[in-house]
């Protein structure tokens, strides 16, 4: 039996923590390809934004980070390939200032 694509929301847009790793979300099943998050800075000043892919019981340190003090100019969204992603991988996101940076599902595809 061939696999099955899923295009739907992975999870819904939120703004990103600055005062530790935010949660995104977890994938349930399935590996998931060429995710693009769009986040946008709604604020008057540049912010920073780390990343990080995290296997099951994994952390966020080095080994996991994909992304480190990537800058986003002020009031600009920018668009962000996430690299792959397999069942019980978690996407985790920081911002350097509060309330500065919102996450969106902008693209993706899950192989189930």
């Amino acid at each position: 039996m061939p696999d099955a694509l899923s295009y739907s929301r992975l999870f819904a847009s939120k703004q990103i923590n600055n005062a530790a790793d935010d949660l995104i979300f977890t994938l349930s099943a399935g590996v998931l390809r060429n995710l693009v998050i769009l986040v946008s800075n709604t604020t008057a000043g540049a912010v920073t934004l780390d990343g990080w892919v995290v296997p099951t019981a994994g952390s966020t340190g080095a080994s996991n980070k994909f992304m480190e003090d990537y800058s986003i100019s002020a009031n600009t969204p920018v668009e962000i390939a996430v690299p792959k992603m397999v069942a019980g991988d978690s996407l985790y996101l920081r911002a350097s200032a509060a309330t500065s940076l919102t996450v969106f599902d902008h693209d993706s595809v899950v192989r189930v």
